[in-house]
């Protein structure tokens, strides 16, 4: 399936789950403070938002297919990173310290894991390490 088969296929679904998912939980205060018109007042920045997002999507099916899935779950990873940085950064966005630690949990996880997908042998030493000091100090692995 090429670029321009997966988007004509997944848009619509995606579209709708969308449409249901804002109407139903932002419909009703959107429509009160009169903000479904906003994009009716500024057509353009809302074309140049949805040309964009398109383009996105494109650039992403370009990029799996002449690299990796790996490399694109790297890309978004450090893409996540960076909303994160720049959201504290510039927007003044308070995340707690429970949130921030949790996210690092997460993104090192990750990390290890991508690491050790592209370096079988020495995931297999980490791991055969791990159980080695677990059953050392009394616990059992398989």
């Amino acid at each position: 399936v090429g670029c321009s088969e997966g988007m004509y296929l997944t848009a619509p679904a995606a579209g709708v789950c969308l449409l249901i998912g804002g109407t139903l939980f932002e419909g009703h205060s959107m429509v009160e403070a009169g903000h479904h018109l906003i994009p009716f007042e500024h057509p353009t920045v809302f074309f140049c938002s949805a040309a964009l997002g398109a383009g996105i999507n494109f650039i992403s099916f370009l990029v799996m297919r002449l690299t990796s899935a790996l490399t694109m779950k790297i890309l978004n990873t450090f893409r996540s990173i960076g909303l994160v940085v720049i959201g504290v950064v510039v927007y003044g966005e308070y995340h707690s310290p429970k949130q921030l630690f949790g996210y690092s949990i997460a993104i090192t996880g990750f990390a290890g894991y991508n690491l050790f997908q592209l370096f079988p042998d020495a995931a297999r030493k980490v791991e055969s390490r791990v159980i080695s000091q677990v059953q050392r100090f009394g616990g059992y692995c398989r």
